[in-house]
């Protein structure tokens, strides 16, 4: 079930289209195409059960992104 969102419909697409221009970068490296990372994502949270938040790219980890539970 999608989360409900408090942004105006305009709000939550620039947040998307920012979201994705930010991880262009990973995407590529990963060969993930951009329009599969809503459905990915959803589907971290709902295998970890948690709220999960994406940080940058992590040269220490073979420049896959990092994932982090969200402090609550």
């Amino acid at each position: 079930m999608p989360r409900p969102s408090c942004r105006s419909p305009a709000a939550e697409r620039r947040r998307r289209v920012t979201e994705q221009e930010r991880l262009a970068a990973f995407f590529e490296y990963a060969g993930m195409q951009a329009a599969l990372w809503p459905a990915f994502m959803q589907l971290v949270r709902s295998a970890s059960g948690k709220t999960v938040t994406c940080g940058g790219q992590s040269p220490a980890h073979g420049g896959g992104l990092l994932l982090y539970q969200q402090a609550a």
